[in-house]
């Protein structure tokens, strides 16, 4: 059985760390130890692996387009960049599949890798599978004939699967098929130190890209007025993205220099050993689905303070192992951290919620569940 994975989310190399690409990273070594495995994906910036662990093709695109996400079809050059990914993504695709011959396509995520897999049914009958996350759904109306695309891929599809609970029920605007939870998730290493923090102070991390949706503007807002009844708080951010300067202005202009930490990009490694030091984790997205970092934190037996969007707030009340604020209110996600800081949470989270999101039963499931292709 050979697998052609379509993604916009790659890593350049193993320690890219930029976006929801080094899931998908860990799952086609996993499956290429099954089977064979083939990934295309755009070109990005950065230093490619001499050997990487399974092969990969990255196709040339108009400028650095990292994070297909961050585009807006609004700006002209934006819309250029996403006009070239589909244009000569469509035929790198569509040249590598008919090369390769698959059993079976993994569109990463529906738009736009759904797209190319769709062209490669119709040009050679290849059937695909496609995995859908929340930005599936929240960007498809900004495409142009998004909606349109997005049900054609979905008609197609041999199955379908989204990243979380509030992905499948959504999905049902564009389809009447049966869509399947298949969540993403990574396997951290649990060996390294935990990070050098001031065990005297109240330690928080948040982590993502910085964009509108992830809410770190509105974090900054409330640590502020954590801090002013709470000192002893501190925040570390960390990533990277279209935010990045506005947040350091937001920070600046409410003095946090002491209290707020941003950082860049953060690597397994560093990721693994922030979440050991950390007394809690803090993802104050404004709308989300199930973002990566969530199942890292259970790894990693970090609580967790989470706004009740996507799966993020039901998975905290039904297992207790997090606190729930309202998503886009600055009040009440200063409310949950002070709480914290008052009651802490026990740093142990159930081995049932933690299975859910393991890494190797997630691969064993889609094999079992996507069949042998045709």
């Amino acid at each position: 059985m050979k697998y052609c994975i379509l993604t916009s989310s790659y890593p350049v190399n193993r320690h890219d760390s930029r976006n929801t690409g080094v899931f998908i990273y860990q799952f086609a070594k996993l499956l290429s130890a099954r089977a064979e495995v083939l990934v295309i994906t755009p070109d990005k910036s950065g230093q490619k692996d001499n050997a990487p662990e399974v092969p990969v093709h990255f196709f040339k695109t108009l400028g650095d387009t990292t994070e297909l996400v961050g585009l807006n079809p609004g700006n002209p050059l934006d819309l250029l960049k996403l006009v070239s990914v589909l244009i000569l993504g469509s035929f790198s695709s569509l040249a590598r599949i008919k090369k390769f011959k698959p059993g079976l396509v993994i569109a990463c995520w529906a738009v736009p890798s759904g797209m190319f897999a769709l062209l490669a049914k119709k040009f050679f009958g290849t059937p695909y599978a496609v995995w859908a996350l929340g930005s599936d759904i929240w960007k498809v109306e900004k495409y142009p004939f998004g909606k349109l695309i997005l049900k054609a891929v979905l008609r197609n599809a041999k199955k379908i699967y989204g990243n979380s609970n509030f992905v499948t029920k959504r999905m049902k605007q564009y389809t009447d098929r049966k869509v399947e939870i298949l969540h993403t998730a990574r396997s951290l290493s649990l060996r390294v130190a935990p990070a050098s923090l001031d065990k005297s102070k109240k330690n928080f991390a948040c982590i993502g890209r910085f964009h509108p949706d992830k809410g770190q503007d509105i974090l900054i807002n409330s640590f502020s007025e954590v801090v002013s009844r709470y000192p002893e708080a501190r925040l570390y951010l960390f990533g990277g993205g279209i935010l990045e300067q506005a947040l350091r202005a937001r920070i600046a202009e409410k003095r946090l220099e002491q209290f707020v930490f941003l950082e860049g990009y953060a690597d397994e490694s560093k990721i693994a050993a922030y979440l050991q030091a950390c007394d809690a984790l803090i993802i104050p997205s404004r709308k989300e689905s199930l973002p990566l970092v969530f199942s890292e934190a259970l790894q990693n037996d970090c609580p967790l303070i989470v706004t009740d969007t996507g799966d993020m707030g039901e998975l905290c009340r039904s297992y207790n192992f997090g606190l729930v604020a309202v998503p886009g209110s600055v009040s009440s996600l200063r409310d949950r951290i002070l709480e914290f800081c008052a009651n802490p949470l026990p740093r142990v989270a159930q081995s049932e919620l933690k299975e859910i999101f393991n890494i190797e039963k997630i691969v064993e499931k889609f094999i079992i569940t996507a069949g042998n292709g045709k």
